[in-house]
C-alpha cells in the first residue's frame, strides 16, 4: 500500500472547489454503521464507521473516521475533515490548526 502526498497546489486547487460546492451540512448520524477501536499514531480510540453509500452529496465528516464501501475503505484521520462533492467524490482537507 503506498502513501499519496497532495502538493500544496493540488490542495490549493481542491480548497477553491470545495468552495465552491454547496455547503449545506447534512447530518449523517443516521449513516453511521457503527463504532470500531482504531489506532492512530499508536493509541486506540473508537471511530465512527459510515457506510459510503449511505453518505449523501453535502455530508461533511471530522476525523477521526472511516468510510467504507465495497471495494475500498477511506480512513479520515484525526485533524482531518471529509467532505462528500455533488459529482459524489469524496474530498479530504487538513483542518487549520
Amino acid at each position: 500500500m503506498g502513501m499519496v502526498r497532495v502538493s500544496d497546489w493540488a490542495s490549493e486547487k481542491l480548497g477553491k472547489l470545495a468552495a465552491s460546492e454547496d455547503r449545506t451540512v447534512v447530518a449523517v448520524v443516521d449513516r453511521l454503521l457503527g463504532r470500531r477501536a482504531v489506532s492512530f499514531a499508536g493509541a486506540f480510540g473508537a471511530v465512527p464507521i459510515y457506510d459510503r453509500e449511505r453518505l449523501p452529496s453535502g455530508a461533511w465528516l471530522a476525523g477521526p473516521a472511516v468510510i467504507e464501501e465495497s471495494g475500498s475503505t477511506t480512513v479520515v484521520p484525526p485533524g482531518w475533515a471529509l467532505q462528500v462533492l455533488g459529482s459524489g467524490d469524496l474530498l479530504m482537507q487538513r483542518k487549520a490548526d
